[in-house]
């Protein structure tokens, strides 16, 4: 059955981008993607075509199924994978990750975080999609590539404050925007800004500073990815019924 979703993932990956289908064909990864679910017996999960092209557009067959295998397994477990059956723990990570976003906004931009909540915007919404992909949901792919060489130079933690920098950087957008307008145009999954590696790499180390200070909020930033316990305590800390219970 992954097999199925697998390729109904893979048919749609980067499919507008000329660069991208220039040097990775579908079967190389549909080939990579097959070969990680039969060496660890883990499931596919949705998103892993996006990582897994990037890897394969950079590098070797082989060294790019390395590469995947130490960020799914190592690096970022928590973002893909959970114990079978555990649907509650799934994607555990990527959903810690948006409400950590939100959390930043606190810190490096008030205003801007109160009109979103003022417009009913969920972090789920404007901040899980980028959360989940590592940013690939938005063009151009070779501007993804380049934010990402920062990204894992860096650490994968810090992408969550590369989401900051991204909301940040299309601030004027957002306020001129009210409710479902917001997800619709500036900050939806299929209109999200398009990606300036430079300008957001920019942003994102002129507000590292403000949320360092913030100690517990840093500590959950830099392990949020690989501590399953952590992300599912920031997970159920912004529950519907934890919320109603407080």
């Amino acid at each position: 059955w992954y097999q199925r979703r697998v390729h109904g993932d893979t048919a749609r990956t980067f499919v507008t981008d000329g660069t991208f289908k220039s040097r990775v064909e579908e079967k190389r990864l549909v080939r990579a993607l097959n070969a990680f679910v039969h060496r660890y017996q883990k499931g596919y999960v949705q998103g892993m075509d996006v990582l897994m092209s990037g890897l394969l557009f950079a590098m070797p067959e082989l060294d790019a199924f390395y590469a995947f295998s130490k960020l799914v397994n190592g690096l970022m477990p928590c973002y893909w994978v959970s114990n079978e059956g555990d649907h509650g723990s799934s994607l555990v990570g990527a959903y810690a990750g948006a409400y950590l976003v939100r959390d930043c906004l606190r810190v490096c931009d008030a205003e801007l975080l109160e009109h979103l909540e003022r417009e009913n915007t969920h972090p789920f919404v404007y901040a899980f999609p980028a959360a989940h992909s590592l940013s690939g949901i938005a063009p151009p792919f070779l501007q993804l590539l380049k934010l990402w060489d920062f990204v894992f130079a860096f650490g994968i933690h810090i992408h969550t404050v590369c989401i900051v920098a991204q909301i940040m950087n299309a601030r004027r957008d957002i306020l001129c925007h009210k409710g479902a307008q917001i997800s619709q145009k500036v900050l939806g999954q299929r209109v999200w800004p398009q990606l300036d590696a430079d300008a957001i790499i920019q942003t994102t180390m002129s507000i590292l500073p403000s949320i360092q200070r913030h100690k517990e909020l840093w500590h959950k930033i830099s392990y949020h990815p690989v501590d399953e316990a952590l992300a599912t305590t920031i997970k159920k800390d912004e529950s519907p019924s934890s919320s109603a219970k407080t």
